[in-house]
């Protein structure tokens, strides 16, 4: 009788749905999972996470403990390169006055430090 209320017709696909997925799957694919023997035989099981946020914090702390190698510097660069993808999807170029004779970079976090608190934004860090 009412079997149309169970019916749920799914909306087209917008480009910014399309955008945020092709940037969620860049910065947080899904964990995997794998499996493997102990020194007992036994199975264990763990996943692998390849988030952008969690391989930056790997390397972070490789780097606080001394370990300065070739991991550290491929992570690094993968995840710049991820960076540049999501800049490219989102078109997030900055405009450069043609006399500018170079680029300071500098963290966000000191420079935006009253913008972000006086954001209400409930999922503010």
């Amino acid at each position: 009788m009412f079997n149309w209320l169970w019916k749920v017709k799914k909306l087209p696909e917008t480009p910014s749905d399309v955008k945020v997925q092709r940037i969620i799957d860049l910065l947080f694919p899904p964990m995997e999972l794998h499996s493997q023997p102990d020194e007992h035989g036994d199975e264990i099981k763990f996943h692998i996470d390849s988030s952008i946020d969690a391989n930056l914090d790997a390397v972070l702390s490789d780097l606080e403990d001394g370990n300065n190698d070739k991991a550290c510097w491929e992570t690094l660069n993968d995840s710049i390169k991820r960076l540049a993808k999501v800049r490219h999807i989102l078109q997030a170029y900055n405009d450069f006055d043609p006399k500018a004779k170079y680029i300071i970079v500098e963290n966000s976090s000191d420079t935006r430090k009253n913008d972000l608190i006086s954001t209400n934004d409930p999922y503010k860090i």
